[in-house]
């Protein structure tokens, strides 16, 4: 429960500190969880600088607000194959955690990032896993 608890402060705090969508709403993250479509609403992106002139990029989308929050992070310039980590996925007030995610980082260029992602996740408290099929994003920020 702490680390729900955690999860959501954090989120919540990427939300208050990130820029906002600009483009009119085209952005999109969606996947499919178990077979069943979810498309995130209210995307964020939240830039932290890495101290070297680069930022360290937190992704998050959420769907009712706190009810489904998906999130993963990347390095800002990074591309190609698992430029995109620490995938999390929180419903129902259970938390699931990158087990075994490809991911593929198409475009991440300071305004805009964009690619692929699949694989499993897991909940580290109940052993419970979830499938993530056909991930994909693409977010201007």
């Amino acid at each position: 429960m702490k680390k729900l608890f955690l999860f959501l402060a954090v989120a919540g705090f990427a939300v208050s500190c990130s820029k906002d969508d600009d483009n009119g709403g085209s952005d999109t993250l969606k996947f499919k969880i178990d077979g069943v479509q979810k498309s995130m609403s209210n995307i964020v992106v939240n830039e932290e600088p890495n101290g070297d002139g680069t930022y360290w990029l937190t992704v998050t989308g959420s769907i009712g607000g706190t009810t489904e929050v998906f999130s993963f992070e990347s390095d800002s310039g990074e591309v190609g194959a698992n430029a995109a980590y620490a995938f999390t996925y929180v419903a129902n007030s259970q938390a699931y955690y990158e087990d075994t995610m490809v991911s593929v980082v198409e475009t991440n260029n300071g305004s805009r990032i964009k690619g692929s992602f699949s694989g499993t996740m897991m909940n580290w408290s109940t052993g419970d896993e979830v499938s993530i099929t056909e991930g994909q994003y693409d977010i201007s920020y």
